[in-house]
């Protein structure tokens, strides 16, 4: 089940955690759990550090998922960036383990955003939209996707122990 969540905040703390990253030195290339090499394409760049500058963000944008449902604690937080030639592989989150649930929050509107392989193999699409907040069980197969006609998509994905 994917449920998604609208909050209502200024578009000011997307912004300013937005320069905070495009200015940091955490960044490395995605690989999506699999074996990357220099023949694969551009996956994007992600990283699970949260400096001092980007721990208000990760405490604002994670209080808005932890009032709207009670989780018992945050497992991994990981930032993700894309670019239009960014092209992402399917996969699970900590598969090997039960009770998780992935929250998607898009920092930027674009239209990249999020894709998710159902059980019967039908795919949906969440777009990157500022506000919308998109969790799912972290067992479902899913993928970032880069933007087509705009230039990025910044993403912060929490991983929550239900």
């Amino acid at each position: 089940m994917i449920k998604e969540l609208t909050t209502n905040i200024s578009e000011k703390p997307f912004v300013e955690c937005i320069k905070i990253l495009r200015d940091s030195h955490i960044w490395k290339f995605a690989s999506d759990y699999l074996e990357w090499n220099i023949d694969k394409p551009n996956m994007g760049m992600h990283s699970d550090k949260v400096t001092p500058e980007l721990l208000p963000y990760v405490n604002l944008f994670g209080d808005l998922i932890f009032q709207q449902h009670k989780f018992k604690s945050i497992k991994r937080v990981i930032w993700n960036y894309y670019d239009r030639d960014s092209s992402c592989d399917f996969h699970k989150d900590f598969p090997e383990e039960n009770n998780l649930t992935t929250a998607i929050i898009n920092l930027n509107n674009s239209d990249g955003g999020t894709e998710i392989k159902l059980s019967n193999d039908n795919l949906i699409f969440l777009p990157s939209i500022i506000n919308k907040i998109y969790l799912f069980d972290s067992k479902l197969d899913h993928r970032g996707m880069g933007p087509k006609k705009y230039y990025n998509r910044f993403s912060l994905a929490f991983v929550l122990n239900n």
